[in-house]
């Protein structure tokens, strides 16, 4: 792939530039409308006859990612939060971080519905069995062959079937996530809660409904922390529950994830924030800087790789600060001295955690140093990880 530039053609000579996206979901949906409006001709395919199901994430993602997914974002928003609090026992931290909801389900369907006006043909219910990328060419379940593809993008999600046929292995760090959502219209704020058995938990009410979940290493203990902070709100309408397995990182490495005319993106190479399990920020962020370097003239394989090397970065950084906050323990004991540190309001983004210590810093100033005093009183195991947070 090297460094040489290679034009995309443009439709208008009658020779497009085409993309195989294998997989509907979020991520295979936003690489296809970001393809599109670069002028590449894009075929989706999807194993099931709808999208948007089953419904698995809470939906959260930072204003400006919101921004970047679009028009079908915009239409999707069930609430804005201009704070998020995190609350251990009787300690608050109040954090500013202009947050959104969005409906998980109508927003896959709303970029189903813009990949379609922008001309991709969307093939439900069609299950691709194989790829062979050296011919840009997949194969259906039924036998039915589609070739000529300059790249295959495959979204499959977690299991990775077809990534395992071509003999890519990886394996990433997962819990489990629970939501349980209500029909209990209602307002506030963005909570994440200290409960035992999780990790850290949730509570999201939107005008109408009020989810409340958790994210922790046993399916029980989250179960436990979702139905107790469901009751404690006092909702006892009829709940639906949804999740799955939540994966951490690391990411795929890039060569193993992008490769002449194939680019694995979503689940299937952990493009997920390594602290929370969201997949909407890396996935758009990942499409939007292909879709820039597309337009830049590079080639579609060029244009994935410097998307993902990027966002690879990202992603790395974020994987330390997350495994020194879940599994060293110390994200509450970090709450808790930053808390009793700094009464004001910090201002964090809450999808690049890999700036948090940065912004931190600048906020609190001289009042650092009696935060880290207090974080390594309160969990003097923090000494060990926080090696894991400071390196660049």
């Amino acid at each position: 792939m090297g460094g040489l530039k290679a034009l995309a053609v443009p439709r208008s000579l009658g020779c497009p530039v085409r993309a195989a996206v294998v997989g509907a979901g979020f991520a295979g949906l936003i690489n296809a409308v970001k393809l599109l409006s670069s002028g590449v001709s894009v075929d989706i395919y999807e194993e099931h006859d709808k999208v948007g199901y089953p419904k698995h994430c809470t939906g959260l993602v930072s204003l400006r990612t919101a921004r970047l997914i679009g028009r079908a974002a915009e239409t999707s928003i069930e609430a804005v939060y201009d704070y998020l609090v995190l609350r251990s026992g009787g300690d608050e931290l109040r954090i500013r971080a202009r947050t959104v909801k969005l409906d998980r389900v109508r927003l896959e369907n709303a970029l189903l519905r813009e990949a379609e006006k922008l001309g991709a043909s969307v093939r439900l219910g069609e299950r691709v069995a194989s790829v062979s990328p050296g011919r840009g060419e997949i194969e259906l379940e039924n036998g039915e062959r589609h070739s000529g593809y300059d790249i295959i993008v495959l979204a499959e999600g977690l299991h990775g079937m077809i990534r395992r046929r071509l003999s890519i292995l990886w394996t990433p760090r997962t819990s489990m996530g629970i939501n349980l959502e209500a029909r209990c219209p209602s307002r506030g704020t963005l909570t994440v809660l200290e409960k035992e058995g999780a990790w850290f938990a949730w509570l999201v009410p939107t005008p109408r409904s009020l989810v409340a979940g958790a994210l922790g290493p046993r399916p029980g203990g989250v179960m436990r922390a979702s139905q107790s902070i469901m009751k404690e709100s006092g909702c006892d309408a009829s709940r639906e529950v949804y999740g799955g397995r939540v994966i951490h990182g690391p990411p795929m490495p890039p060569d193993q994830a992008v490769r002449a005319r194939f680019a694995i993106v979503g689940d299937a190479a952990g493009l997920t924030k390594p602290l929370t399990g969201g997949g909407l920020y890396p996935n758009t962020v990942l499409a939007e800087i292909a879709s820039r370097e597309l337009r830049h003239g590079y080639d579609l394989s060029r244009a994935y790789s410097l998307a993902y090397e990027t966002l690879y970065k990202r992603l790395r950084r974020q994987f330390r600060i997350a495994r020194a906050l879940l599994e060293g323990g110390i994200l509450w004991p970090a709450v808790r001295a930053l808390a009793r540190s700094y009464s004001g309001a910090l201002e964090l983004d809450y999808d690049e955690h890999e700036k948090a210590l940065r912004s931190i810093v600048r906020t609190l100033g001289f009042k650092t140093v009696s935060a880290a005093a207090r974080l390594v009183l309160g969990a003097p195991r923090a000494l060990a990880w926080l090696p894991y947070v400071l390196l660049p």
